[in-house]
Parts: C-alpha cells; sequence; structure tokens
C-alpha cells in the first residue's frame, strides 16, 4: 500500500511541475484568482491548499484547450478529479462537484 501511495505522491509531483512551465504570467493570475475562488467556495484558508487548487485549475485549462478525444477528455477528467480528491476532503470534494455549475467552470 505504501508503495502505490507512493507511486500516486510522485506520479501527481511530476504532472504538476510539467504543467507549471507552460503558466504564462496572465494565465498564472488567472489560474490564482479562479483558485482563492474555489477556496472561498468551499472556506479553505490554507494556502498550500490554494496553490494545489491552481495547480489543478491549470492543468484543467491546459487540458481543455488541447481539443482531446472524447477518450481522452474521460481520461483527463478523472486525473483531475483524483487530484482533487487527493487535496481535498471527503466532505469539501463532495461540496465542489455537488455544484456541476461551479465545478464545470473551473475545472472542465
Amino acid at each position: 500500500m505504501k508503495k502505490l501511495l507512493s507511486f500516486f505522491i510522485l506520479f501527481f509531483a511530476f504532472s504538476f511541475s510539467a504543467f507549471a512551465q507552460e503558466i504564462t504570467p496572465e494565465n498564472e493570475e488567472i489560474t490564482k484568482k479562479q483558485a482563492y475562488e474555489v477556496a472561498d467556495y468551499l472556506g479553505i484558508k490554507d494556502v498550500a491548499v490554494v496553490k494545489e487548487l491552481q495547480s489543478i485549475i491549470a492543468t484543467a485549462h491546459y487540458y481543455s484547450q488541447q481539443g482531446l478525444n472524447e477518450e481522452r477528455k474521460i481520461i483527463v477528467s478523472r486525473q483531475i478529479q483524483g487530484k482533487l480528491e487527493g487535496v481535498l476532503s471527503k466532505n469539501l470534494y463532495t461540496k465542489l462537484t455537488g455544484n456541476k455549475a461551479f465545478y464545470s467552470r473551473y475545472f472542465e
């Protein structure tokens, strides 16, 4: 179990760092603002969690601009959901995904 958890942590760390290089200053400001909007909605005050949300939002924006086929969109959507589940508590994740309009604005 520890090896599996370590694998996922390394996988997410590399995926976050790969997309961090592609964020332009303009996109960084946009994703930062959006991350704070999500954090306000969920009542999150922890800056580290907000930075993780910003990275996840940047990833979602990046893939939304790639023109992926339906199968790849499903895979990316599951990856984003997995990242959110790892960052947020179960209650906060349920609150976020329960509001479909709000969720799709930032993560789809």
